[in-house]
């Protein structure tokens, strides 16, 4: 418009991290046999995700050891497994950054 400033608009289009670590999904929910877990971590460290079932015993180990700064997936071949709820907990650690996250999952034979 004539008399006004015109102003230079631009777009950062650098990849965004996550702030946090986020258990992002496990999908499907209710699965059978398979599903697939995905997580973000905002800084490269030490990750450890399993499995556990009602009475907090382990069924298995997905993850366990350092990963890089960013999304990562994992799938769950749940075969022998028996219907139920099962719990899919995420442990990141970083430098002083520590969290857990935990996501309730049903496995429907």
């Amino acid at each position: 418009t004539p008399g006004e400033a015109n102003w230079d608009v631009s777009v950062d289009d650098k990849e965004t991290l996550p702030s946090e670590m986020i258990l992002l999904t496990a999908y499907p929910n209710p699965f059978n046999p398979t599903f697939d877990a995905t997580f973000e971590i905002p800084y490269s460290g030490f990750v450890k995700l399993t499995v556990l079932n009602v009475l907090g015993q382990e069924e298995e180990t997905l993850v366990d050891g350092f990963r890089e700064v960013g999304r990562h997936s994992v799938e769950w071949q749940a075969d022998r497994q028996s219907s139920g709820v099962y719990f899919l907990v995420l442990v990141y650690e970083s430098g002083d950054l520590y969290e857990i996250d935990v996501l309730k999952l049903a496995l429907l034979k």
